[in-house]
């Protein structure tokens, strides 16, 4: 069955002609509004254009047009610059998202045959065995080169503009990857005139235009992040890329929304129906009224969640499910959500068409069901590299017509009112949490264990309370190997996203095979009540507390698991961020008080420490917990814990995770952060000092289960801490080895320098003039951030959360300069930056010589507030390593 497909739209054919446009009529318009920083259309223009020509001088036009340039970033202004300044360049881009595992993302570039990888200076990647050549850029860099050296003449900025005009329609704009049943992604090219396409399709059909403001939310190596992109760059629109504050909790999700006065998003299905539910189960979250439109997309809705939804939330803000593979760019039909209306997959946008076949290609009447094939403008020419399966995939026309067509697998019927419904699938490919996976890849992997014989992986659901599907992988060992559950999740976890990995591996003697010879996939067991395995006597003391057990059952019904036991690791048995988001949104509900943020998963991950956690919540005020006492995450394991880290002066300390992952140590270590980052209330550090701060961080420690000798480790303000930790763990029986000192100083030590002084110690420490005018422009930021702490104080409101870890900052520093380190009899090893801090005058031995009975220093490139980031490091893993084992 054919359904007559839209006009084609009459638009620019290349995204370069389509941000031409935007460039020269909406100069002064913000075309991106991430937390600090706006960026003009105008900017965006020059500053894409200062990456387009240096890539012009590493590629030449050949490479650009037939190999991809890797975008290894996570949401960035730079991952934007970077996108359109390779399109300008005349290049195609293939954006990976720096959180997959390495030996991943090297699969990837070595696949695309990317000759270039373009990469934030915040964003940690080495390289390996690939041949990749990277190149490093830098946002506030490139702004101020250009202000500064007015580089470009008149004759260059000619010679770009005709290099773009050179970008035509059907060069490839950009590359994305997707599972694959053979056991290795495969990569999808697509064309200007795809992806533009849908683009002013959305402008034309959704009056998309300037002004709009748009979140980006999705993940950078998924398609649809495109879709948020460019259909708001081409149409003059400002792009809001989504905080990780925002994220914590759906209160927070939904007040960012409102702050950021945004009026478009779009929302992986699977996040949506959390935030449905959450509308149901909180009376007190309401959608921002500044939310208009709000588009749908990567798996089948549940339609009793879309009627909850307009119970709640009514019908002004329009409700899209959009629908499409990666091989039909991104979307390739629409359908407006209705109260009453069973959802669909809807109608083919412009320019799209939609055949409805059966398993010999021939057309099915309408009411029947079929394989969906996709035609039109949209589709891609094949797979990267795989002539073969392009073969089988893309296909010429089973309609009349001269289009080609994608076999999508899909199975659909054409309904009486004209839209298609979503059937199922053909295969065992699944969509989980949006993205398109097939079993087969992990099945492979899996099965490259070296003590496993035989995997399978398929989509099961797991209880009848929690319709949402798992992943469950079923594995039979090497005769007489014993291999855990959680040692085969850890293999895979090296080698695929954290997406595609199995919730539950089963272990099995043997796989039922039917009497034809192939798997008997109805009698593999389905884990369900058994995850965790006890008698009924023992299942009956599994919780201790009331709290536990109400806990419990809020875990099970999210995680569709049976009889979890107390202990169990919310992280290690599936939770992923959308499950904790559901989760926490259930807990409130049972345990009514002020909002459980995510970040209060992270540190109490079983269903013990989560009831201790609520228990603490639920019996004492916040003016009643103490201000001393911090948040506790462990980075390896439950054991005793070996090595204690103490945050910065800013209060948090995840920057040690990417250190301790780096070493790929074994040992116990424990990261100590300021639980009042994290809190709604005052910043109220101003009646404490140092002692109290150790006193408290002593007593969680040994609380959290420590072991007796140890090593303190401490960055900046965290030094003084530790330093001040070491005698009163000693005064209680515990021997604190060593102290490894990051860049801090002994604070009676430093002389405050004077204006002059230290404008010529940064002109020192940041040679180029990039650097310097860097430096000032973070100075100038910090000044106005104080001020706007200020004006909380002064209306005595707890400051916002961008600005909390500055108002700590403060206080801290206020703090270490009172601070008098006493004399210890014990070993520290500093690593200092080559660059120290230029508001003081610092010795040499940062003065700690004297102060302790054994001193070690070393110095390490980069300065005090980079030290942790590449370039630099690499030099500081190497230093700690060698402190840590002497």
């Amino acid at each position: 069955m054919l359904l007559p497909r839209e006009t084609d739209i009459l638009a620019p054919k290349s995204l370069t002609d389509a941000l031409e446009i935007c460039f020269r009529e909406f100069g002064d318009s913000v075309a991106i509004d991430t937390s600090g920083f706006r960026m003009t259309y105008a900017e965006l223009d020059g500053m894409t254009r200062h990456v387009a020509s240096e890539l012009r001088t590493r590629c030449s036009q050949q490479q650009l047009k037939s190999k991809p340039i890797a975008i290894l970033m996570s949401r960035s202004v730079e991952l934007y610059v970077a996108q359109i300044a390779v399109l300008r360049a005349g290049g195609f881009f293939l954006p990976i998202d720096p959180s997959q595992p390495a030996e991943r993302i090297e699969f990837l570039l070595s696949d695309s045959c990317s000759s270039l990888l373009l990469v934030r200076e915040e964003d940690s990647f080495t390289a390996g065995d690939s041949t990749v050549v990277p190149l490093s850029i830098n946002v506030n860099r490139w702004a101020e080169e250009q202000s500064v050296r007015a580089s470009y003449s008149s004759t260059a900025v000619a010679d770009e503009m005709d290099l773009c005009s050179q970008v035509g329609e059907n060069d490839f704009a950009y590359m994305i990857y997707t599972s694959g049943s053979t056991g290795k992604p495969k990569g999808v090219a697509i064309a200007h005139r795809s992806i533009c396409n849908l683009c002013h399709w959305w402008s034309d059909k959704f009056e998309r235009s300037h002004g709009q403001r748009t979140l980006q939310m999705m993940s950078v190596g998924f398609d649809a992040s495109l879709e948020e992109i460019f259909t708001t760059l081409v149409t003059g629109g400002t792009l809001v890329p989504i905080q990780a504050e925002a994220m914590n909790s759906m209160e927070q999700f939904l007040d960012f929304i409102g702050r950021k006065n945004v009026q478009n998003l779009h929302l992986p299905t699977a996040f949506w129906h959390v935030l449905s539910a959450s509308f149901s189960t909180h009376e007190s979250l309401k959608l921002p009224a500044s939310v208009r439109t709000i588009v749908l997309g990567g798996e089948k809705i549940d339609s009793t969640l879309v009627e909850s939804w307009f119970d709640k939330v009514g019908t002004e803000v329009r409700l899209i499910n959009a629908y499409g593979p990666t091989e039909t760019t991104v979307a390739a039909s629409y359908s407006i959500l209705r109260p009453g209306v069973r959802p669909s997959i809807g109608r083919p946008i412009r320019g799209v068409s939609f055949c409805v076949c059966d398993k010999n290609g021939h057309l099915v009447e309408a009411g029947q069901s079929g394989e969906l094939y996709i035609g039109g403008v949209g589709v891609a020419k094949g797979y990267w590299e795989r002539s073969k399966l392009s073969a089988e995939k893309f296909v010429a026309s089973p309609c009349e017509d001269d289009l080609p067509y994608y076999r999508t697998g899909d199975l659909v019927r054409l309904n009486e009112d004209g839209n298609y419904e979503f059937v199922g699938r053909v295969d065992d490919q699944i969509k989980l949490r949006g993205y398109r996976i097939e079993p087969g890849e992990i099945s492979n992997c899996l099965g490259t264990h070296p003590q496993v014989t035989q995997a399978h992986v398929m989509g099961r659901q797991l209880s009848n309370e929690n319709s949402a599907q798992q992943l469950i992988g079923y594995v039979v060992a090497e005769p007489g190997d014993h291999i855990g559950e959680s040692e085969l999740r850890e293999f895979l976890s090296r080698h695929l996203p954290a997406y595609m990995v199995p919730i539950r591996i089963v272990m099995m003697e043997s796989f039922p095979i039917t009497t034809g010879g192939k798997l008997d996939l109805a009698m593999f067991p389905c884990p369900t009540v058994d995850a965790v395995s006890r008698t009924d006597q023992e299942s009956g003391a599994r919780f201790l507390t009331p709290t536990e057990q109400k806990i419990g059952k809020v875990w099970e019904k999210v995680l569709g698991r049976g009889r979890l036991d107390r202990e169990a690791n919310f992280f290690e048995i599936g939770g992923d961020s959308l499950s904790a988001l559901r989760l926490l949104l259930l807990l409130e509900s049972e345990f009514p008080g002020p909002v459980i943020p995510i970040a209060a998963l992270i540190p109490n991950p079983t269903i013990a420490a989560m009831a201790d956690y609520i228990d603490h919540r639920q019996s004492e005020s916040p003016a009643e917990v103490p201000q001393n006492w911090p948040l506790l995450t462990r980075l390896a394991g439950q054991q005793p814990i070996r090595v204690a880290c103490v945050h910065g002066a800013g209060g948090g300390g995840m920057f040690y995770r990417q250190l301790f992952e780096e070493l790929k140590q074994t040992t116990p270590v424990a990261v100590l952060e300021s639980a009042i980052l994290y809190q709604e209330t005052s910043v109220a550090y101003e009646d404490l000092n140092i002692a109290d701060i150790a006193r408290g961080y002593v007593d969680c420690l040994i609380d959290a289960g420590c072991e007796q000798k140890l090593t303190l480790v401490g960055y900046s303000f965290g030094s003084l801490v530790a330093f001040e930790m070491a005698p009163l763990l000693k005064a209680r029986g515990y021997v604190v080895e060593k102290i490894i000192n990051i860049d801090c100083p002994n604070p009676q030590k430093m002389k405050r320098r004077n204006r002059l002084s230290r404008f010529w110690c940064r002109l020192r420490s940041h040679g180029t003039i990039d650097g310097r005018f860097t430096e000032y422009k973070l100075i100038m930021q910090r000044k106005q951030r104080i001020k706007e702490l200020k004006k909380c104080k002064i209306a005595k409101r707890s400051p916002p959360v961008e600005l909390r870890p500055l108002a700590l900052e403060l206080i801290f520093g206020a703090l270490a300069e009172k601070y008098v380190p006493r004399q210890l009899d014990i070993e520290m090893y500093l690593i200092k930056g080559e660059y120290p801090e230029a508001t003081y005058h610092i010795p040499g031995d940062y003065g700690w010589t004297g102060t302790v009975s054994a001193f070690t220093k070393v110095e390490i490139p980069g300065g005090h507030n980079t030290i942790f980031y590449q370039p630099y490091l690499k030099s500081l893993i190497k230093a700690f390593h060698e402190a840590w084992g002497k």
